[in-house]
């Protein structure tokens, strides 16, 4: 065995990628044929299906080969990739549907207004964060999906050349209808072996535009000057430059391809289809592709194509022979990718290195200077702005509908899984988009153990978020061997493996709720009354805050942050690294699962919706909205994408340009979120109060020589009594001037007297 590891590790890597592209192919072969029907007594997959599969593949595989392309240049993790493609692919479905217009001229502009939107990506957002933390680009990836997948396809939706949406039918509304009687050749169909599936024209045009697509793709790289470029560019950036290369207009250009080749892909997703799997984030093909980009390693585009092949097919066997099985799929794509994303931990390129610690979090909110904490004033304004901010908690049930208060128990419980992010990612360094998928666990958990077992809540939400913090050791287990880069693919798919076997009857039926939830209850205080339940949502938010700062303030927190700053160091002094990690994922599953177990009981039920991958990204940007380093982001965050959508719920349109313009607007311009402008406003004052203190604080003037900053302080001396503006209003006073009481006709006497006191000096 260790001959054939050795000589397995000798070989050239195209030698290995060979060997495991075909190693792989045949076990989807031979799984797509032995694998029993579960309806008949047949085996394996018939022809037409395999052929139906193999083409979906090849479709998917352009998507996998963005994304290797935009990593291998860029070191971005690109979830917007479907999205950017989406725009074009709306355009072109939307020119054949509502303006009847010809195939030839509907395909190259949605072809093009996805290469656009991939370039207008690159030339806004990865100019301006070229030199920035990757987590920075990857976290505008996931905001510009989401803005992509709504306001920008609404807007294509909307445009003039198009009827109203009044005059449209509902199949064109939602996406639902067929394409192929406007596609070239409608009439023309055939079909492959005893299965009488139609095929026809996009079945055909899809596969070989893939595949010419792909061809191009590697030629382009490998036979131009520009290709040669990028080639150079992905191995070492920096080393590129010093040769003259012009990364940003490579950049530009690798931006441009991927979306022309997401465009393609999701086009021809809606022509074999139905165009509405071309919409927002399309989770269904963009969880297979970066499956198949991560058994690339996200470097070898033959690798990720055969990959994404091999997916399609063992999919396709699954969901027809197994219909019952298809949750597991999911729960497969998850064991790939975290298997694959290990092997690639293990070996890295030269330009891989050193990528983890360019995720670390952005800066931390720094507390209020020790210098200033003495200030009279600044104390006053301090204990004032927590007592109306605890008066208005307070008060807030009192004054506000049942609707409101039921929302704000949300973003309390919202922002506790936002707060196991600040530990797991703002503190630890490592990116999870996979904090739903815990918050599921400890909601079914707790479920289970109140309405099946008939456990008291107050026992039941401990326990079950004890066993979530248990669970999220044994996932970080692995998860530890993988960088932070990756980290965020890996926790992807869990949160959707999470959504798709959890809540599956065949799976967990025995665990999960059959009815409705019953609220606890306390002594006298019944919490099935929606203020009660709101006021038990913000102690549990309370609590939470309270340890978590707790837990940074103290021995924890420093260690956690010397690990993630800098591991050889901390392992140095005797640190133990891997604990530290673990227990990091631990307090994370902790508070997740503890939001989760809470929330099951305030919705009082359980729904699978509610703890989708799309919601576990959801939080992730919503954190990074109101700040990923401090305990205050996830309550900001969650406050105002929740209060948005609650507020403007008449309005949609409206609330949905807040939530995903909003913040990639504020993210351009304050990368560290609401907290990072909060700060701004907040030292500025206290650089005024200091200065008209005497106080020298060097970190509010950290640019500054403290020696010169004595010369900048503002000195204040007592007032002199009767001078300044005293003395100008008693001097200067207009009925008590000469002027003014000959002008009134004073006496003589009157008059002397005003003179004299003119003439008294001042003071």
């Amino acid at each position: 065995m260790a001959v054939l590891r050795k000589t397995w590790e000798l070989l050239p890597d195209r030698y290995r990628e060979v060997a495991l592209t075909v190693a792989g192919l045949l076990v989807v072969l031979i799984f797509t044929q032995l694998l029993p029907s579960a309806t008949s007594a047949g085996r394996g997959l018939p022809t037409a299906l395999l052929f139906q599969a193999l083409i979906t593949g090849i479709v998917n595989a352009l998507t996998a080969a963005a994304l290797v392309l935009v990593y291998r240049t860029t070191r971005i993790l690109n979830f917007a990739q479907t999205a950017i493609g989406a725009g074009g692919a709306v355009l072109c479905f939307d020119l054949l549907n509502l303006d009847g217009a010809p195939f030839l001229l509907a395909l190259p502009l949605g072809l093009l207004t996805g290469a656009a939107l991939g370039a207008a990506f690159d030339l806004i957002f990865g100019r301006r964060f070229l030199n920035s933390p990757r987590l920075v680009l990857t976290v505008l990836t996931i905001v510009s999906a989401g803005f992509l997948g709504s306001t920008g396809q609404s807007l294509i939706d909307n445009l003039p050349i198009f009827p109203p949406a009044a005059l449209r039918t509902i199949d064109q509304q939602q996406g639902s209808y067929s394409l192929g009687s406007l596609l070239p050749f409608p009439n023309w169909h055939f079909t492959i072996g005893d299965l009488l599936v139609p095929f026809g024209f996009p079945e055909i045009f899809g596969g070989v535009a893939a595949i010419v697509a792909l061809a191009a793709l590697i030629g382009f790289l490998r036979y131009t000057r520009l290709g040669v470029a990028l080639r150079a560019v992905s191995e070492n950036t920096e080393r590129a430059a010093l040769l003259g290369i012009s990364v940003g207009l490579l950049s530009t250009i690798v931006w441009t391809i991927a979306g022309l080749l997401s465009a393609l892909s999701l086009t021809l997703t809606g022509f074999m289809g139905k165009p509405s799997a071309a919409f927002g984030y399309a989770p269904a093909l963009l969880l297979p592709a970066f499956a198949a980009a991560v058994l690339g390693r996200f470097r070898s585009l033959g690798v990720a194509a055969a990959a994404a092949i091999g997916i399609s097919e063992a999919t396709a066997a699954v969901v027809k022979l197994q219909p019952d099985a298809e949750p597991l799929i999911s729960l497969a794509l998850l064991i790939i990718t975290a298997a694959g994303l290990l092997l690639q931990g293990r070996r890295q390129a030269r330009s891989d290195e050193g990528i983890t610690s360019a995720w670390a979090a952005t800066e931390e909110l720094r507390p209020v200077p020790k210098e200033m904490l003495a200030l009279t004033p600044l104390r006053i304004t301090r204990w004032g702005l927590v007592a109306a901010a605890a008066a208005a908690l307070i008060a807030y049930p009192f004054i506000s509908d049942t609707g409101q208060t039921f929302l704000m128990a949300v973003i309390f419980l919202n922002a506790i899984i936002g707060l196991s992010l600040v530990v797991l990612t703002g503190w630890a360094g490592q990116v999870s988009l996979g904090q739903f998928g815990f918050a599921a666990i400890g909601a079914v958990l707790a479920a289970a153990l109140a309405q099946r077992w008939g456990i008291t809540f107050w026992v039941a939400v401990p326990v079950a978020s004890l066993v979530t913090a248990g669970i999220a050791i044994l996932i970080g287990l692995p998860a530890l061997r993988i960088p932070g880069l990756y980290l965020a693919v890996a926790t992807f798919a869990f949160a959707i493996a999470v959504h798709d076997v959890l809540f599956s009857e065949k799976f967990f039926g025995w665990l999960l709720p059959t009815t409705g939830l019953t609220r606890p209850q306390l002594f006298l205080i019944d919490f099935d009354d929606e203020r009660a339940m709101y006021f038990l949502c913000a102690i549990a938010l309370a609590v939470s805050i309270l340890a978590v700062v707790n837990l940074r303030r103290g021995r924890f927190g420093r260690v956690i942050i010397g690990v993630r700053e800098n591991e050889a160091n901390a392992s140095s002094v005797a640190i133990p690294v891997l604990r530290v990690k673990l227990a990091a994922f631990g307090l994370a599953g902790l508070l997740a699962g503890f939001a989760g177990a809470i929330f099951a009981f305030q919705q009082r039920t359980l729904t699978a919706d509610s703890f989708s991958g799309t919601a576990s990204i959801q939080a992730f940007v919503q954190v990074v909205i109101g700040g990923i380093s401090s305990v205050w982001g996830p309550v900001l965050g969650s406050g105002y994408v929740n209060g948005i959508n609650f507020v403007l719920s008449g309005t949609p349109e409206i609330a949905t340009v807040l939530v995903s313009v909003a913040p990639l607007l504020l993210l351009y311009m304050a990368p560290g979120g609401l907290l990072s402008l909060f700060a701004k406003i907040r030292d500025a004052a206290l650089r005024i109060i200091a200065q008209r203190n005497q106080l020298i604080v060097p970190s509010l003037f950290a640019d500054m020589d403290p020696e010169a900053l004595h010369l900048r302080l503002i000195p204040l001396a007592a007032p002199v009594p009767g001078s300044g503006t005293q003395a100008a209003h008693r001097k200067y006073r207009m009925w008590t001037s000469r002027l003014a009481l000959k002008v009134t006709g004073a006496s003589a006497e009157q008059q002397a007297l005003t003179a004299a006191l003119e003439g008294e000096p001042a003071g």
